[in-house]
């Protein structure tokens, strides 16, 4: 069994391991770092899919969450005006 498979069998997002789910759903480790101010923070599945990002990296660049995550990283807003990084992260 793959280990997307193993996680996904438990509940969990492929590649985030629900054991170090905390409250709200989120690794704890993440949440640590969702207030910091100086980071822009995201975390991807191993399919390229945004599966969640920090309030700085999100409000902090204007875009609201819900028209973020759940989307291919490289066709969310902050790579919206430069088709070339959206190649280069895609291929």
């Amino acid at each position: 069994m793959r280990g997307s498979d193993r996680m996904q069998e438990r509940g969990g997002q492929a590649g985030v391991p629900t054991s170090r789910h905390g409250e709200g759903g989120r690794p704890a480790w993440f949440r640590a770092l969702e207030d910091a101010e100086l980071l822009f923070v995201g975390l991807c599945g191993t399919d390229g899919t945004l599966l969640d990002a920090n309030r700085v990296a999100v409000e902090g660049c204007g875009f609201s969450r819900a028209a973020q995550i759940g989307r291919p990283f490289w066709a969310t807003g902050w790579w919206s005006g430069s088709t070339a990084a959206q190649e280069q992260m895609r291929s």
